[in-house]
This record gives C-alpha cells, structure tokens and sequence, in this order.
C-alpha cells in the first residue's frame, strides 16, 4: 500500500511458447487482480493467446479496479472491441512501426478513443526497422528494441491517425499520467 507503489503489474496472461502452463498463470494472475482490487490500484496488463479467460478473470474483478491498460496491444479487432466495451486503455508499442506485421494493428487504431490511448516501446521487444537509428553501436538492427525509440512510434500513430506527433505524445502522456496518478508537465 505505499503511495510509491502506482499499479499492479506487468502481470497477465500468455500462451506463446516458453511460458508456464496456462492453469499455473491463472492461478497467479488472479491473485494480482485480488491485490489490484484490494489496493485500489490500477492493473499494467498483457495478454497473448487467452483472451477468453483473461476477460473472465478481469470481468470478475473489474468494478473494484480503478483502471486497466492492456499493455503492448497486437490482439484482433474482436479483442480490441472487448476491450473497449470494458473501458480499458490501450497501449501501442513497436508493432505499429512494422511494415506487414504492424497494418493489422494501424488498420485499428482509429477505434481507440484518443483518451485511452497510450504508447510505448516495449523494449527490448518489439523492434523494428530503424528502431535504433539514435543508437551509436548497430544503428540498423532491429533488436533489441530501445526506449528511445518511443518518439518513433508516437510519430507513426501521428501519421496513422492524422494528427501531429505533438499531439499525441501531450495526450498519451496525459492519458499515462492520469492512469498512473502521475503529474506530468508540458506533456512529458
């Protein structure tokens, strides 16, 4: 309960390759929705291959969170639309940059209300073409990703949603600042 501590996660579900079986996550992430509740503190999310039951542990829970970001977005147009329904925030991240992997994702971002959006990295993650281009050691390569490659991403949503890089980096700061109770000055 420290007023240090501003939300609850990364915590979620993943079925990729790799990960703990999908009973032993549950288990866990129900747990972290619990201490969300409890604490009164908004839920940092991902979510990859178990949509279904993220939402059934989410929808048990979600009139006692104050508010939920699923983090990292590369779901389908149902999911967003789930998510939405839900009032949730989005996160985009690397993937918007990519040329083919990304169209899906830039194909949605006109259904997410501007005051749920937020953007990120992911880094390490989600590299992409260019990713490190201010990086002094291997400039060109896609991985890993670096935060600084965030004003790259805030530029391709600009572009997406046809408005100034300006703009959407001031409101996803302020979209980032509210959900984390943050105070965020001159949009950054």
């Amino acid at each position: 309960s420290s007023p240090h501590v501003v939300a609850v996660g990364e915590c979620g579900l993943d079925t990729t390759e790799g990960f703990p079986p999908l009973d032993l996550q549950l288990a866990w992430f129900e747990r972290q929705v619990d201490l969300a509740a409890r604490l009164r503190r908004p839920l940092f999310l991902h979510q990859r291959g178990a949509h279904a039951e993220f939402l059934r542990v989410l929808d048990s829970r979600r009139s006692e969170l104050p508010s939920v970001l699923v983090h990292c977005f590369t779901g389908s147009e149902a999911e967003l639309s789930d998510y939405l329904a839900r009032d949730l925030h989005i996160s985009v991240a690397g993937l918007i940059c990519r040329k083919e992997k990304g169209a899906e994702l830039r194909a949605m971002l006109r259904n997410i209300p501007l005051d749920k959006l937020m953007v990120e990295t992911d880094a390490p993650y989600m590299g992409f073409a260019g990713c490190r281009r201010g990086c002094e050691t291997n400039p060109k390569r896609q991985s890993p990703n670096v935060p600084a490659s965030l004003s790259q991403v805030v530029e391709k949503v600009a572009e997406e949603l046809g408005k100034s890089p300006e703009e959407i980096a001031a409101r996803t700061a302020e979209n980032a600042g509210r959900f984390f109770g943050l105070k965020i000055q001159d949009g950054f």
